[in-house]
């Protein structure tokens, strides 16, 4: 529906609403009224009437009554006949007038003739509104045309206006606003005033020269971050070609120095050895230096062999399958068995899915963290250790608990560290670098670690998977290493 139809369409609706309401509704009541105030007017003056022919009743001054009846009958033109009926019911006036012609609509006013509550008669009136109702309509009908004259005048009256002061700069506006979404800034704008309209019309243009001065700087904008980030881009690669050369490097070094140090560790490891063989019974205290000294050696080895794995964590590459957590665990129960032996371990494993990662990487990751609950759970007359997973939308968390020493939860941090111990050597065996391992595969695969626990309450440690292949760990087969860093560069 067009602007002009939408303006003058409620006016006409007006129009004729105003025009029903008169036909309908205010013309009928009118007339109804007219007619009540007529018929109330004639009932009064018929009792007056009334009133008046008691004495000449009583007097039998019948002639009398009949030449006032036929005065009355003469000045009042509505009045079509009275008859005057004693109290028996005979008529002492009869009707003067001939039959009234259909047309005609007779009301009827009967009044009693009394006094002193003695009843003289009554008298009956016909009485015709047709004339005073018939001039009631004309006169309607003449307030109706001017009404009718007046609401046309004021129709194209406010259609010429609403055509010179609205619809025309409103359709030049919308078509300058089509210009705009078609990137056209340039069409004409004329303002018509000072009027609501004419300030729509300035605020577009004002919201137009907005709008290009944006699109202006948002293209110079994009122009500056297109070339910053090509700048970005190439500074990144040259960082990252360097980290990878530095860490390549890195791992380089740490495998070839591990390689040297464990050298001079066997000799002293077999040089204690041989001094305990071959010596002429050597006393307590010779015995113990040379244990110590094979005791440190031996760790020190341990921990150089945990070092180089650590660093072939760094180095491997992970290759992504569909991997059964069931299988896994019970692979890594079988391996860890001689640990169990003589102890009373309640093994608790929840129902565990199939997850999507490197199978290899996954058995050292839960390795480690069985090997740990095992190892800490010692003390305890009986272990509990509970492995299970609960599948999220994003991510599979896998969880172990155990009821062990536990740990002081102000150090979690220190957890994943690298040579990072919670508790003495003497109480536990191990060189730190488990967990950081643990650490290293899941994050390889995209996932996090994290572990709550108290002293005397046992521990839980959690790492999780990725669900969804493609945001860290690729296809089945496929190496997990590309895969990584397109992730990284997204």
């Amino acid at each position: 529906m067009r602007l002009r139809a939408k303006t003058l369409l409620p006016v006409a609706v007006l129009a004729a609403s105003c025009l029903v309401f008169l036909y309908a509704y205010w013309f009928p009541r009118s007339l109804l009224n007219l007619e009540e105030q007529e018929l109330r007017a004639t009932e009064r003056h018929l009792e007056s009437v009334a009133a008046a022919l008691v004495p000449l009743l009583l007097a039998h001054q019948l002639d009398a009554v009949y030449e006032n009846l036929d005065a009355l009958l003469a000045q009042n033109q509505e009045w079509v006949a009275i008859t005057l009926v004693d109290p028996d019911g005979k008529s002492l006036y009869p009707l003067r007038e001939g039959a009234p012609t259909p047309a005609r609509r007779l009301w009827t006013i009967t009044r009693p003739v009394q006094v002193r509550g003695h009843d003289l008669g009554r008298l009956v009136l016909d009485i015709d509104l047709s004339r005073l109702t018939a001039a009631a309509e004309h006169r309607h009908r003449e307030l109706a045309t001017v009404l009718i004259i007046v609401f046309c005048g004021c129709f194209f009256g406010i259609a010429f206006v609403l055509e010179r002061v609205v619809r025309r700069p409103v359709g030049i506006l919308a078509h300058a606003a089509e210009r705009v979404a078609e990137g056209d800034f340039g069409a004409p704008l004329i303002r018509t005033g000072d009027d609501e309209v004419g300030s729509l019309v300035a605020s577009f243009a004002r919201m137009r020269s907005s709008i290009l001065d944006y699109q202006t700087r948002q293209r110079e904008s994009a122009e500056a971050i297109k070339r910053l980030s090509q700048e970005l881009e190439r500074r990144v690669a040259e960082r990252t070609l360097q980290l990878e050369v530095a860490n390549k490097e890195l791992e380089a070094f740490a495998y070839s120095t591990s390689h040297d140090l464990r050298a001079p560790l066997r000799h002293v490891i077999g040089f204690c050895e041989l001094l305990k063989k071959h010596a002429a019974e050597p006393d307590e205290q010779t015995q113990h230096y040379l244990a110590a000294i094979s005791g440190a050696a031996l760790r020190m080895d341990r921990l150089i062999e945990d070092l180089l794995s650590f660093s072939r964590m760094g180095r491997r590459e992970l290759t992504g399958v569909e991997v059964d957590l069931a299988r896994v665990v019970h692979d890594v129960r079988h391996e860890l068995e001689p640990e169990c032996q003589g102890r009373v371990i309640q093994w608790h494993v929840d129902g565990l899915p199939k997850v999507h990662a490197d199978s290899t990487m996954l058995h050292i990751a839960l390795v480690n963290l069985v090997s740990n609950a095992l190892k800490f759970t010692r003390p305890r007359a009986s272990a509990e250790i509970v492995i299970g997973a609960e599948r999220g939308e994003a991510e599979t968390v896998v969880f172990v608990r155990d009821n062990g020493v536990g740990f002081d939860p102000r150090y979690v941090h220190k957890l994943f560290g690298v040579f990072q111990r919670l508790h003495a050597i003497e109480e536990f065996e191990g060189t730190g670098i488990g967990l950081a391992n643990v650490r290293r595969i899941i994050a390889r695969h995209g996932g996090r670690t994290w572990a709550e626990g108290r002293l005397g309450e046992g521990a839980t440690f959690y790492f999780s998977l990725p669900n969804r292949e493609a945001d860290a760990i690729g296809t089945a087969g496929e190496p997990l290493q590309a895969n990584l860093r397109t992730s990284a560069s997204r």
